[in-house]
């Protein structure tokens, strides 16, 4: 008399689905953490990446004429940055942007001139100050040589993007792992912000009040080499002092040629790089 009664309360209450496996835990994961950290040990690869920026404080890049008088300052800004890096260990990285050809170990960038001479970014009397206004040109390569002097390239970008990731799943196209997912609003946060070293000020500024999302799509080539990253970061609420925070991030990195890049740096280069950057010029005495 038992037996149907205990079938009925077995019917009744199945057996609850497994829960998800903790970010660090998932397969997906693990697999992105693996490409990320092979792509930052191999001795060289090359990497193009895009950035692009959308949101009514995003200045628009310098070879825009300016708005128009009694323009709408709420229209949503765009700037967008696309550049390739060859990275080599033991090397400076060597960027190529636009028309823009250029060197950095560490914290130092040197750049070709227009007159094919290499000139070091930060030193006043080659740098010297430009009115978007008057000269669009000067104005626009020096926003070039700042990108190319503190953007993050694809290996420092993905350094600990395991630990920013809320949820993944993994699919099999051709041999290669597609990896699907999102990301923790802290994740989104930090990952909207502008690629600067220890730079802030992007999609998202952690904020309590704005509500930060963001997704992703990473491509594992069959051999284990990350082969493109692409996300998508998306900030809305009140920032600071009660600004409105409404911003768009789009990255794109392809990377190819792991282990096989090869950039030789220009004799002349070298030479130029052992000189002292000159002072900044000191201002007359006040009377």
């Amino acid at each position: 008399m038992l037996l149907l009664p205990l079938l009925l309360l077995v019917i009744q209450d199945p057996v609850p689905a497994a829960a998800p496996a903790a970010p660090a835990n998932n397969p997906a994961v693990q697999a992105i953490r693996t490409a990320a950290n092979k792509l930052s040990e191999a001795a060289s690869y090359t990497v193009q990446q895009t950035v692009l920026d959308e949101g009514p404080d995003v200045a628009p890049p310098a070879d825009q004429p300016p708005p128009a008088a009694g323009a709408d300052a709420a229209t949503p800004g765009k700037s967008s940055v696309v550049f390739t890096a060859h990275v080599q260990k033991g090397k400076p990285t060597h960027f190529q942007q636009d028309k823009m050809e250029a060197w950095r170990e560490g914290d130092v960038l040197f750049y070709r001139t227009s007159a094919g001479t290499w000139e070091r970014f930060g030193d006043p009397a080659a740098n010297p100050k430009a009115d978007p206004k008057a000269d669009p040109d000067a104005a626009r390569n020096m926003r070039l040589r700042m990108n190319l002097a503190r953007t993050q390239v694809a290996h420092e970008m993905l350094a600990g993007l395991d630990k920013k990731i809320a949820t993944a799943n993994e699919t099999k196209e051709g041999g290669k792992s597609v990896i699907t997912g999102s990301f923790t609003p802290e994740g989104a946060a930090s990952l909207g912000q502008r690629f600067s070293k220890g730079g802030t000020g992007g999609a998202g500024d952690g904020s309590k009040t704005v509500d930060t999302t963001g997704t992703f799509r990473v491509v594992v080539a069959a051999d284990g080499n990350l082969e493109s990253m692409t996300y998508d970061v998306v900030a809305k609420g009140t920032g600071k002092d009660g600004v409105a925070v409404d911003r768009k991030r789009h990255v794109e990195l392809k990377v190819s040629a792991v282990g096989s890049t090869t950039m030789e740096v220009p004799a002349d280069l070298k030479t130029k790089a052992t000189d002292k950057p000159k002072d900044q010029p000191k201002e007359p005495p006040k009377n």
